[in-house]
């Protein structure tokens, strides 16, 4: 399959030919693969148009185009998603867990004070990963090989 994004007349998205590219060394530049400036452009789109359908075709071409860049990088994009999962769970269990110290039930929280909460187990992730007693942490710390964002 070839697509056509920013800057590239046409760009290879597909396993076997990223495969050939990674035997020969080469490896097409990331905007090729994974066209960062208008990601979602397609989706936002069809979802205006009200076509559902469509758009979630747009996903699909989305999440093909990841887990191509993933292969690029020669990381499995099913292992990048388990450590997602694991990362999104993990600051997810914070916010509940500061929001029940607060006894403020999860349903009426609003978003902003959620966003709030999100971002400060975020920096606390990063806080965790700098100091030497990471692997002695209350909460495990994170999964091994995990990307952290």
């Amino acid at each position: 399959m070839v697509l056509p994004v920013h800057g590239c007349v046409r760009c290879v998205a597909s396993c076997a030919a990223l495969r050939q590219l990674s035997a020969l060394h080469a490896t097409p530049p990331l905007s090729c693969l994974f066209p960062l400036p208008g990601l979602g452009d397609e989706v936002e789109e069809a979802l205006a148009a009200g076509d559902r359908e469509h758009a979630a075709e747009e996903v699909g071409d989305l999440l093909f185009a990841v887990t191509n860049l993933a292969r690029t990088l020669k990381a499995d994009p099913e292992q990048c998603l388990r450590a997602t999962n694991a990362k999104f769970e993990r600051r997810f269990r914070h916010v509940e867990a500061a929001l029940s110290a607060k006894d403020v039930p999860l349903r009426r929280a609003g978003l902003e004070a959620m966003e709030g909460l999100w971002q400060a187990a975020k920096v606390r992730e990063a806080e965790a990963a700098e100091s030497p007693l990471t692997s002695c942490s209350a909460d495990g710390g994170g999964a091994a090989g995990e990307t952290r964002s």
